[in-house]
């Protein structure tokens, strides 16, 4: 049953990757705006307005993602092995 473990841990990495995906909408508008590279000042702060435009959108899947690992990966017994008989004996 190795599509079950798949669908469970789909959501634990596409939490990552929707989180670099942001980071790229979010730099590609900063350096959009940059006008010197080679200003250390710009740049500086730059990736100041850059590392606190994300912060909430990783820190909120960061947390998520560390919860559902946990659920999911508890005492090394994945959550589907625990659910599936669940959904068979309701079915």
């Amino acid at each position: 049953m190795p599509h079950l473990y798949s669908s469970v841990l789909n959501p634990v990495l596409l939490g990552g990757m929707t989180v670099a995906l942001s980071d790229v909408v979010i730099l590609t508008r900063l350096l959009l705006a940059c006008e010197n590279f080679h200003d250390q000042d710009q740049m500086s702060d730059l990736l100041d307005k850059w590392h606190w435009s994300r912060k909430p959108l990783a820190s909120t899947v960061n947390i998520l993602s560390v919860a559902l690992y946990d659920l999911f990966g508890a005492d090394g017994k994945p959550f589907v092995c625990i659910c599936i008989p669940l959904y068979s004996i309701s079915s």
